[in-house]
């Protein structure tokens, strides 16, 4: 979704119309699961995350808070992430997850996504093309960006987003 979208949607959450919501809603939210149980390893806690940054994005939207948004899927992620830090970390302190509850992340990508095959090729991918991948592609953020958050050079990181490219698809031919 266009930066300029998100901000006039958000322009009409603003004045009240909550239809807006709905295509941020299922443009992002399989991407803010994602994020969320990386972090949390749960799947109900990950929904939870997920559909708490949505709803403090309609606050935000309804107190004027949201203003010219620049690289929206970043900043949902980004809400997201801290969102589910302080889930992990309220939990970790009162209650604990349950260990019946956790789900390997392979099996809840998969359930996400709904492809046994592309979860396949994601979980064989090199560690430092998960996070690349992460970053580029569900946290949206720039090659440059990832280069500058991984300290690594640009090439490196376009070399490795072909190599993610070459092996995700190669499942697919």
């Amino acid at each position: 979704m266009k930066d300029s979208i998100f901000n006039s949607l958000m322009g009409r959450v603003s004045k009240g119309d909550l239809s807006a919501i709905i295509p941020v809603y299922e443009e992002y939210y399989k991407k803010l699961q994602i994020v969320a149980i990386r972090i949390l390893k749960n799947k109900a806690a990950a929904e939870d995350a997920a559909s708490q940054a949505i709803i403090d994005l309609i606050e935000d939207a309804k107190n004027g808070k949201v203003n010219k948004i620049k690289y929206v899927s970043g900043y949902l992620c980004t809400r997201c992430k801290n969102i589910a830090l302080k889930i992990k970390e309220r939990n970790k302190i009162f209650v604990g997850f349950d260990e019946t509850d956790e789900i390997n992340t392979p099996d809840l990508i998969e359930s996400i996504i709904g492809n046994a095959d592309l979860t396949q090729a994601i979980v064989d991918l090199k560690d430092i093309e998960k996070e690349i991948g992460l970053l580029f592609y569900v946290y949206g953020y720039k090659i440059r960006e990832v280069a500058m958050e991984l300290n690594m050079p640009e090439g490196t990181v376009k070399w490795h987003i072909s190599n993610i490219k070459k092996n995700i698809s190669k499942n697919f031919t």
